[in-house]
């Protein structure tokens, strides 16, 4: 992918935090700080330049075979309006990260071997090759399944740097009963919870979705990421972020969140199946090619409470996986 030379700084203060934007030379010279251009009709992704992409705040290809290639064309075809709106922040916070040799006393496998085990907050896949610099996935969003229901809140993501790291970077969705269905974005390293900020369009339950988390691919030595609702053809885009995450591992998770007051899980209900596909990453220690999550050395995580199971995800076949809800967790906040 392309590696920007140069970039052009331009601040912008968005929810109360300093946001740092890089573009490259072509995208300065076509791109006004305060324009938010979408797309024109006929727009052909395969025969546009990254300057082009960039500028209707468009993903770049991944380094993929013909069958990616494909799939990435179809999600940038799917981008039809582009909503630049940052919304209101997100209560709930997120757990601690999970770097280090244990998590709540659960010892975690070596970095590179394949595993299976448990955590209070997350179910899901992590690749732990290292060298990680781009994930992405598609999702639909779960749907609560009981109409009256105490407040409960849910987010499903991709990150870099979430497991073994120390700083991670992550967007998804999240399923709260209170706010609504929304994507969202975090940076998180050592120090106290932020709340998740959400961006882009409201979201449906049952829509599909596409995200892509990267670092060093769109802008040179900061992060990214993509938003994509491939049902109402709305998508959204961060921007470039100065921030550099963990490269440790990379992540395809639901979570349970906390509580903002006190640290506390959140009460969880059951939601749909939330069913994940091309579920992909890209290492620099395998030539920054694209390859499913299954090519990497993947830990399976099961969500427990006590001794209940909450959620767990199913095999990973050839481009994703299904994570299923199976109990609802009680509020320790």
């Amino acid at each position: 992918m392309a590696k920007w030379l140069a970039t052009l700084l331009i601040f912008c203060v968005a929810m109360g935090n300093v946001l740092i934007f890089a573009l490259s030379p072509d995208a300065r010279a076509q791109v006004a700080p305060s324009a938010c251009l979408a797309p024109p009709p006929g727009f052909d992704p395969l025969h546009a330049s990254a300057g082009q992409l960039l500028r209707y705040g468009l993903p770049l290809p991944p380094n993929g075979d013909q069958a990616q290639i494909a799939t990435w064309a179809a999600v940038i075809r799917q981008s039809a309006q582009r909503d630049c709106h940052s919304g209101a922040t997100i209560v709930a916070r997120q757990p601690p990260l999970h770097g280090g040799n244990s998590i709540d006393g659960v010892v975690l496998q070596p970095r590179g071997v394949e595993g299976a085990f448990t955590s209070p907050a997350w179910s899901g896949y992590v690749a732990t090759d290292g060298g990680f610099d781009w994930v992405s996935a598609q999702w639909s969003v779960s749907c609560w399944q009981a109409i009256d229901m105490p407040p409960t809140t849910a987010a499903t993501w991709v990150g870099l740097g979430g497991w073994f790291g120390t700083r991670l970077l992550q967007g998804g969705t999240t399923e709260d009963w209170r706010q609504g269905y929304r994507f969202w974005v975090e940076t998180y390293a050592d120090g106290p919870f932020p709340a998740l900020t959400a961006i882009g369009p409201q979201l449906r339950c049952g829509d599909q979705v596409a995200v892509q988390v990267d670092y060093n691919v769109t802008c040179s030595r900061q992060s990214s990421i993509h938003f994509t609702d491939l049902t109402s053809r709305y998508y959204t885009w961060t921007g470039c972020i100065d921030w550099a995450p963990s490269t440790t591992d990379a992540e395809w998770i639901t979570e349970r969140l906390r509580c903002a007051s006190d640290g506390g899980l959140t009460q969880l209900e059951q939601t749909t199946p939330t069913l994940w596909t091309q579920a992909e990453a890209e290492s620099t220690y395998y030539e920054n090619q694209t390859y499913p999550a299954g090519f990497f050395d993947d830990q399976q995580v099961t969500m427990t409470e006590n001794s209940k199971t909450l959620a767990t995800p199913g095999p990973l076949r050839s481009d994703g996986f299904t994570i299923n809800w199976l109990a609802s967790g009680t509020a320790s906040c």
